[in-house]
């Protein structure tokens, strides 16, 4: 089986075969952690350790986890996966993100004490096993030779509240399915419930199951000492890190920060430039099925073997590669880059009109306002993006043009192609006669055959918005008064074809996505369905401030 999965994967050919034993490493406090090696038996040479702590299970190596470090393994390395505290078959209480810190850098101790552990050791994981990855090398840095972080982060507080708002449906699935010790199947929860329900700090209970670490998730909404106690800070002087993101998996923003704040630490530090690759995946699966053959699996294991082949037995053969590598989305290709975004990249805006027209000349004087009614008990639907499973990723967009609660702008056809990479903004004038009010926006790219395909979304909240992520004290802009929003739809590679039209949707939600803004000024995590409260937003055009959508657009 596994020769056949490495074919599939497009791996390298194996080097030797591999061996499985298992152990309970005692943490400071006593509690004891299933601890899986998985050793190349007859290997030559250097052989390097990979460390891999995962809340998802090995199954004795009859998993898809074990199954990786097994293709790892046989490529020439000690492969330790670890069972985190309190899953599976290690001992103690699973409260994510908590012990993880700790509990990593005991087990780094106990793994390069190890008479078999020669040198530097790599750290390798996606999503939740990312972000312990990360713990180790804020707790041990001198001991990492390198890291593969896929799809994961350790900025919590920006991966449960982008622009201020709850990532609901991200929050809720996971804490749900993921149990007290091992999986919940998706038929003993009920999840569709749960999400529908207020207040939003009940939902759990709704969904079948009380959680105490989603309350306090729900409870936190500002970056204050809860969220810091539990963050996995990039240290000073990183180890040599290769991020693999998607460009409609929610960590992507959080990912693009973390590769800018590595490329200054390693110049800081003089250590060696990260690399990053931004592929058409939304959490771990393929955005479009049309995109399956650039599967994220077979690409993130050929890489990662690559970059410890480098870093950890020191194979030059493995050192030429971009510093950045990107999947165009449109003409379906890779492209490389020396920086993100790639340095030929310029703005380019598109002017909103009231007549629903995006312009690329700007108004000369106001040109007229448009409203719309957002109302808290009925709203704004989430369709694809950054969730899990199969409703994320690309989704037609095209009947959504005759909701009531968004307003629709959107361009002539394009006379030529139109390269777009990098962060996509939107400045916005608008004034509501709500206590407060959020601004969501879509970009979506229109085909000539009306198939209209999103390709990036963002929400502020307002009584967040323009504050600090520590501040904790909210501001609300009086009802009825002008506010000029900045917002960031997120990160784009793609091309759009001449004849495609460019369009914009603006609402005020994103549900169950992101949770519904109460309009009122109670915590949107504690409003009851009584205190739901229906405004309207209008938004204004040209003038000194004028409406506008920014572009980043790759010269050609």
């Amino acid at each position: 089986m596994l020769a056949g999965l490495r074919r599939l994967l497009r791996l390298p050919p194996r080097c030797c075969g591999s061996e499985l034993e298992t152990e309970w490493i005692a943490m400071r406090d006593g509690v004891r952690l299933a601890t899986h090696h998985f050793w190349p038996i007859d290997g030559t040479g250097s052989l390097p350790s990979v460390l891999i702590r995962s809340p998802y299970g090995t199954r004795g190596g009859r998993s898809m986890m074990g199954a990786v470090a097994r293709l790892i393994a046989e490529s020439g390395y000690h492969v330790v996966v670890q069972d985190v505290r309190g899953r599976y078959a290690s001992e103690g209480e699973f409260v994510p993100f908590v012990n993880e810190r700790r509990d990593g850098a005991d087990t780094m101790a106990w793994l390069v004490d190890q008479e078999w552990c020669e040198g530097a050791v790599g750290l390798f994981g996606a999503s939740y096993l990312a972000y312990t990855a990360w713990c180790i090398a804020t707790e041990t840095p001198a001991e990492i030779g390198a890291i593969s972080s896929l799809i994961g982060s350790g900025d919590l507080h920006g991966l449960f509240y982008p622009g201020g708002a709850f990532a609901l449906s991200v929050a809720l699935e996971w804490s749900l399915g993921v149990g007290e010790h091992e999986t919940i199947p998706a038929r003993r929860i009920d999840l569709e419930r749960g999400l529908r329900h207020l207040p939003v700090r009940e939902a759990d209970r709704v969904g079948l199951r009380t959680i105490d670490w989603y309350r306090e998730w729900v409870d936190h909404p500002r970056n204050d000492d809860y969220w810091q106690s539990i963050e996995a800070a990039i240290p000073e002087s990183p180890p040599p890190t290769l991020m693999i993101a998607g460009w409609y998996d929610f960590y992507l923003p959080l990912q693009l920060a973390d590769f800018a704040t590595l490329r200054e630490a390693a110049h800081e530090s003089e250590g060696v430039t990260p690399r990053l690759i931004v592929g058409p995946w939304s959490h771990g699966l393929s955005a479009r099925l049309g995109w399956w053959f650039h599967g994220m699996a077979g690409i993130a294991l050929r890489e990662t073997l690559a970059h410890f082949d480098r870093h950890l037995k020191g194979h030059d053969e493995a050192s030429a590669q971009p510093t950045v590598r990107y999947f165009l989305a449109g003409k379906d290709r890779w492209m490389e880059a020396a920086h993100w975004p790639p340095t030929e990249t310029t703005p380019r805006s598109l002017y909103l009109s009231a007549d629903g027209c995006l312009d690329w000349s700007p108004p000369k004087l106001a040109c007229g306002e448009r409203s719309y009614r957002y109302d808290p008990a009925s709203p704004t639907p989430t369709r694809g993006g950054a969730l899990f499973g199969l409703k994320s990723g690309i989704k037609d967009q095209r009947d959504r043009v005759r909701r009531k609660d968004l307003l629709v702008y959107e361009s002539a056809p394009l006379e030529r192609p139109l390269v777009l990479t990098g962060d996509v903004l939107l400045h916005l004038s608008m004034r509501s006669d709500a206590q407060d009010v959020d601004l969501a926006a879509k970009l979506i790219d229109v085909h000539p055959n009306g198939r209209s395909e999103n390709v990036c979304d963002s929400l502020l909240r307002g009584r967040w918005a323009d504050l600090p992520a520590e501040t904790l004290k909210p501001h609300f802009t009086p009802p009825g008064e002008v506010r000029d929003w900045t917002l960031r739809l997120g990160a784009v590679g793609r091309t759009l074809h001449e004849g495609h039209r460019i369009r914009l949707e603006i609402a005020s939600a994103n549900f169950p996505r992101l949770d519904r803004n109460p309009g009122v000024r109670i915590a949107p995590g504690e409003a009851p369905p009584d205190a739901l409260r229906a405004s309207e937003q209008t938004v204004l055009h040209g003038g000194e401030t004028a409406s506008r959508l920014v572009l980043p657009v790759l010269a050609t």
